[in-house]
């Protein structure tokens, strides 16, 4: 016979019926009305939220109530009363619905105050026969994790195999804990080529670069990407050529984003339609899919697929997948300010799924230089938020001598604001980028917005060259004050640290972007951070690690010693 369960904020005055269960709670969206659940039942076939009714509260239903769901089960939430939440639920795939309230005819919707709109979410787990419940050994997702629950410390560590027999358990064993080898699937830019002198665009480099680096670690990398792509991985999957780069934008002659792009542009919509399909062809359970800014649709259109969808370098302002890696603190904790904004509660609630790590960068594509000559020099977007005014009146009143690199996004304005010791490059190929960032006696970066990561200022200290920027965003994380360059606050701060940036030891520069930007030293942070996101989506959050030595991933003052030792322990797991 069916147990019934009951959840509410009030008493239950009357008799209970047999096999029925009540729970009072304080608020059924919280997490810790789900871990009661999850302590005191087995899964369930069928959740109905009849709430609030408030979109926020329906939100965290569907998002999270998945969690104490049997394989097959769904979630019901009725009465949906915003027809924009209603949608964005089903375009974002977290839910499907029915829309009844549009077919009441107009004297009935403002008659009737019943809703007809219902959401439904079915449970990822048990939907494919590539669930890990059919075989225990496999890396699938799974929507219940015992990490959601505290009071599983010191639990067995033994996962519950939810087959016909669900007393049968199934010991895990080190190796499905944390296999040895993750499958990567690496998703490039619509409107740029792979290859290391596309070198305007840093989610272009970002995943050249990270392909290179997880596959030096031993992992299986599959790119997908522009058919001149060239970089190392297990495979690439061609999805978009210049024939369709050259019908989208007249042309092929760019190393950066083109001007007047869309996600929803020819190029964009080709590599979308090719991506997935080629994905289809190569999925296995428990892939990593890693993706960037324009890859929602994607990530919408796959979600029947049993994988990990993980936007692993943001440094954008809309997100989308569950899985995410900031490029800052500042930036992740900004994304969390806005997400939560309506919701203080759930700013008590940590994210294991999430982290922060920096961008990285090949040290061998620098060039270390102590003899600097007497320019400063703007490298990137030339617009207002980068701060071009102020590198300009710097330089003006300096009288040092000032080079702009960069796509210029004011166009004929730039050329009003220039004066004479300022001098224009364009947009510059890898070997003239190098050469500007060491030569010059200072990279002046003066952002006037929450800057995510700002990689030039990184660029800069593998060349020896210090930095001048704001104390404002990833600057404050990532620019050691006095020591790799100054973080200002003032135009009369700005000219005092161009006149006193010979107190900047070169050395100092190069050890700390070295120690703690390179691929060597993220790669480990990466390996960290998808082994324990491999844990704690599969409900292994206390399983201890039998292989762990240590936690480096988040030190700043590792040597390249350390790092080489670090990366010759993980490549030798790997290949072992």
């Amino acid at each position: 016979m069916a147990e019934v369960v009951g959840v509410d904020l009030l008493e239950y005055e009357g008799k209970l019926a047999p096999h029925t269960t009540f729970h009072k709670v304080e608020d059924a969206y919280t997490h810790k009305t789900i871990r009661l659940l999850e302590k005191h039942h087995e899964p369930f076939d069928i959740i109905i939220d009849d709430g609030s009714h408030d979109p926020k509260d329906q939100e965290f239903f569907l998002k999270h109530y998945d969690k104490l769901l049997a394989p097959g089960g769904m979630l019901i939430c009725e009465d949906i009363y915003g027809a924009d939440f209603f949608k964005r639920m089903c375009d974002e795939g977290i839910a499907y619905g029915f829309d009844g309230w549009a077919n009441l005819g107009q004297h009935h919707q403002k008659t009737d105050h019943h809703n007809e709109r219902i959401l439904i979410r079915e449970s990822s787990v048990g939907a494919t026969s590539w669930s890990r419940y059919d075989d225990p050994s496999s890396v699938g997702a799974t929507s219940r994790s015992r990490y959601d629950d505290p009071s599983s410390v010191g639990a067995t560590s033994r996962s519950r195999c939810q087959t016909d027999n669900r007393d049968q358990e199934v010991a895990p064993t080190e190796e499905n804990i944390t296999p040895p080898k993750f499958r990567f699937h690496l998703l490039g830019i619509a409107y740029g080529t792979t290859r290391k002198d596309f070198s305007a665009c840093a989610f272009v480099q970002k995943t050249r670069k990270g392909s290179n680096m997880l596959h030096k670690l031993g992992h299986e990398v599959y790119h997908y990407g522009h058919e001149n792509s060239d970089l190392n991985c297990t495979e690439h999957i061609t999805v978009i050529d210049d024939f369709v780069l050259q019908k989208t934008y007249g042309t092929t002659d760019h190393n950066g984003a083109p001007d007047g792009y869309t996600v929803d542009d020819l190029a964009f919509t080709t590599f979308d339609i090719n991506t997935e399909r080629e994905l289809r062809k190569r999925i296995q359970p428990g892939d990593f899919i890693l993706a960037s800014f324009p890859h929602k649709k994607i990530y919408q259109n796959i979600a029947d697929l049993p994988v990990h969808f993980v936007e692993w370098g943001i440094g954008y302002p809309h997100t989308y997948a569950a899985y995410r890696v900031y490029e800052s603190n500042g930036w992740m904790h900004f994304h969390r300010g806005v997400e939560h904004a309506t919701d203080i509660k759930s700013y008590n609630e940590p994210d294991w799924c999430c982290a922060v790590i920096p961008n990285y960068f090949d040290p061998d594509e620098f060039e270390y230089r102590t003899d600097k000559e007497d320019y400063l020099l703007f490298l990137g977007r030339v617009d207002r938020c980068k701060g071009i005014e102020i590198a300009l009146e710097t330089s003006k009143q300096t009288g040092i001598p000032l080079v702009i690199a960069g796509q210029n996004f004011l166009g004929d304005e730039l050329y009003q604001m220039m004066h004479r010791d300022v001098e224009y490059v364009g947009v510059v190929g890898s070997d003239d980028r190098r050469e500007l960032l060491s030569k010059a006696m200072a990279v002046i970066c003066p952002s006037m917005y929450l800057e995510p990561f700002l990689g030039v200022h990184i660029e800069a200290g593998f060349c020896g060259t210090p930095i001048i920027t704001t104390n404002w965003g990833a600057p404050v994380e990532y620019c050691k004050h006095g020591i790799t360059g100054y973080r200002c606050h003032s135009g009369e701060q700005f000219l005092w640290a161009v006149e006193n940036i010979d107190r900047i030891d070169p050395q100092a520069c190069l050890n700390w972007t070295t120690h703690n930007f390179s691929m060597d030293r993220i790669s480990l942070s990466y390996h960290e951070y998808f082994q324990t996101l491999h844990r704690n989506i599969n409900g292994y959050f206390w399983d201890r690690n039998a292989n762990r030595t240590h936690l480096n991933w988040l030190r700043t003052d590792m040597t390249e010693p350390d790092i080489a030792a670090s990366l010759l322990e993980v490549q030798s797991c790997r290949s072992g």
